[in-house]
């Protein structure tokens, strides 16, 4: 049975991997990051979850330890979070809510970058896409100016949707579509990578009990067979967004002008000048049946007002 395996061929500044669940993920880039010798950084969302994650119960580590016979846990040091083992640190842990927190650091030491289920299924209280820019930029610095490799960050997910922030602000859902459409799992150019594996594993997790029971569930659909839901998600800044065609249900707009038929009120025919249509009025009005009721309306609101003023005066 194959477990997916993350390449370091494939890692990029910008690297996102979305799949099934269990299908060895975390597992995979944990692995990576401990075999490389390098510095790194766990990330989560939020605070409450990094300190879940520094518990027993919530240790990312624990799996990896047990097979390894090593113990990598998370510790709170004062205000931030290292990583280590029997008290030599491989690397640190943060949350990315408050990453904008940590000033004058230097973390020139830190060669990659583990965001660990960066999609959430609940909405996301926090400009997550400028966040994760200016971490970035807070670690990465100018490593490239002075002709150093840059910082490579590793972004995991299961399989469930794809209105997220980072994904929208670096334009990443509109290509993600497409490699879908087209059956590819995986894209790469120099600056990301996108990579959206299949697994033994989850076949296999199909004919266990559970998934048996859940079958042609949304659950069962984003957890064995990657399938991810979309919905439209509005990011500031200037990168590319992928914005799609919901407003195809309203007619195309079509400028007010005096040589319209298709005005949203009344039909103005020919221009309104002293040129136009000799022998007729300046113009002709089409107007609504909508619009007689108005102006009946207005009419007998005026007659109303001076019948009222001649009586009291």
């Amino acid at each position: 049975m194959k477990w997916y395996e993350i390449r370091a061929e494939n890692l990029r500044p910008i690297s996102i991997v979305i799949g099934g669940r269990g299908i060895g993920k975390t597992y995979s880039t944990i692995s990576f990051l401990m075999e490389s010798g390098e510095k790194f950084i766990y990330l989560r969302n939020t605070d409450v979850q990094l300190r879940e994650s520094a518990s027993d119960f919530g240790n990312p580590f624990k799996r990896w330890n047990l097979d390894h016979g090593r113990n990598i846990e998370i510790h709170p040091e004062g205000k931030h979070y290292i990583i280590s083992e029997n008290e030599e640190i491989v690397g640190y842990a943060a949350a990315l809510s408050t990453f904008k927190n940590l000033r004058g650091v230097d973390l020139s030491d830190i060669r990659y970058v583990f965001f660990d289920e960066f999609i959430e299924r609940e909405k996301i209280r926090f400009d997550q896409f400028s966040a994760f820019a200016n971490m970035y930029e807070t670690i990465n610095r100018n490593r490239e100016l002075l002709g150093e490799q840059p910082l490579y960050t590793i972004l995991l997910s299961n399989a469930q949707k794809l209105d997220n922030p980072i994904l929208a602000g670096y334009g990443f859902i509109g290509r993600i579509e497409k490699m879908m459409q087209t059956g590819r799992r995986l894209e790469k150019t120099k600056e990301y990578s996108i990579e959206l594996p299949e697994s033994e594993i989850s076949e296999a997790k199909a004919e266990t009990a559970m998934y048996k029971l859940a079958a042609g569930s949304r659950y069962a659909e984003e957890a064995l067979r990657n399938e991810h839901r979309h919905v439209d998600v509005l990011v500031s800044g200037l990168f590319e967004i992928t914005v799609k065609d919901a407003l195809d249900v309203f007619p195309d707009g079509i400028a007010v002008g005096t040589v319209n038929e298709d005005t949203l009120d009344g039909r103005v025919v020919d221009q309104l000048c002293l040129l136009a249509n000799v022998g007729e009025p300046l113009s002709k009005v089409d107007l609504h049946i909508g619009d007689l009721l108005n102006l009946f309306i207005f009419c007998h609101c005026i007659f109303i007002l001076s019948v009222f003023f001649q009586f009291i005066t």
